[in-house]
């Protein structure tokens, strides 16, 4: 709830996230894990969101499509370890650590790619066990910003030590926030979806107090937005 109500008062704003390419680039010989600043989506309709829901909690925005494309967000692209794209991107990785003359712009073009695969399918750690999830189901779009900090040092990534030290990540995740923030407008909002029915006045309560210079009208068809995961559950 409390992340619901921050992203209708204060917008979307990128959370480093880490991403395992091991199991994709297998041929690179290393353990390939880095952490992007990004925010996520799911490309799915209401009806087929109920497992979703399960996964990853009975919270969410839904938006107008037309709103991400203006905003350059992008579907992942979606990869197995066999495909003739995994092992040509596979080599120019080795390339580009073998050779140490090549540019930096070089290593960020390539990383650029890079942060929008995801695998076809693969393993998450829930609750300490290993379950399998076919990612491809989730129709995941990326808004990955490129960030510098106030010396133009590039804070695109962390690696898998620096995303492991609490301090680091947190300090990295509030220069991501404050260099980057993804905005829309009440008219972008298709639905809010609360987990329990009894929750929707508080997120009510939310919308009447959005910086958002919302005049009455458009505050009441708000109100008519609000969703609860129950209900979805029951009827669709």
């Amino acid at each position: 709830m409390d992340d619901l109500t921050g992203i209708l008062e204060n917008f979307f704003v990128p959370r480093y996230c880490i991403e395992s390419y091991s199991d994709i680039f297998h041929g690179t010989n290393e353990d390939f894990r880095i952490a992007f600043p990004m925010v996520c989506f799911c490309d799915l309709p209401l009806s087929q969101i109920n497992r979703h829901l399960a996964f990853y909690g009975g919270y969410g925005i839904g938006l107008r499509k037309e709103w991400g494309i203006e905003k350059k967000i992008n579907p992942v692209l979606y990869v197995h370890q066999n495909s003739v794209l995994t092992c040509f991107i596979s080599s120019l990785l080795k390339d580009l650590r073998k050779d140490s003359h090549r540019s930096k712009s070089d290593i960020h073009s390539l990383l650029n790619i890079v942060r929008h695969i995801k695998l076809y399918d693969g393993y998450v750690d829930v609750n300490g066990k290993r379950e399998y999830r076919r990612f491809y189901d989730e129709r995941e779009w990326r808004w990955v910003p490129f960030l510098t900090d106030e010396k133009n040092t590039d804070i695109f990534s962390l690696t898998e030590k620096e995303f492991s030290d609490p301090s680091r990540r947190q300090r990295a995740d509030l220069e991501a926030a404050a260099k980057a923030k993804l905005e829309f407008m009440p008219d972008d909002i298709k639905y809010i979806i609360v987990s329990k029915e009894n929750e929707i006045p508080v997120i009510m309560r939310c919308i009447e107090k959005m910086h958002h210079s919302c005049d009455p009208d458009t505050v009441k068809l708000l109100f008519t937005k609000i969703i609860s995961a129950e209900q979805i559950l029951e009827d669709f």
